[in-house]
């Protein structure tokens, strides 16, 4: 979004930075940022763009035709729809549980 100039948010300097600072690891396949940097607000723009540009109706709301819109995306949309992701995969949670970020968790917030 951010090369293709559909992203449009207001001047943010500290984005701004850890965006221009990120690198590009080819061996790992990732980006990341710099010893002694970091990258916490490029992660939450990062995370805004890729949950809107995933929601049809935002691509509805500013009439892009669905011709228009990336194959990656609809093709994304597509493979969530037929396969629920590898952490879901197998896994039934316990009543009184949720699936936290990096662990189980109970719901008072103890580890399981």
């Amino acid at each position: 979004a951010f090369y293709d100039g559909r992203l449009d948010a207001p001047p943010h300097v500290k984005c701004l930075r850890e965006l221009l600072r990120l690198e590009r690891d080819e061996k790992k396949d990732k980006v990341d940022h710099r010893a002694n940097e970091s990258k916490d607000v490029a992660d939450a723009l990062a995370g805004v763009v890729y949950g809107l540009t995933r929601r049809m109706e935002i691509w509805h709301r500013f009439k892009i035709p669905v011709r228009d819109i990336p194959q990656s995306i609809t093709q994304a949309r597509q493979d969530a729809r037929e396969e629920p992701p590898p952490e879901r995969q197998g896994k039934v949670l316990k009543p009184g549980h949720r699936q936290g970020a990096f662990n189980r968790v109970k719901r008072d917030g103890r580890k399981e």
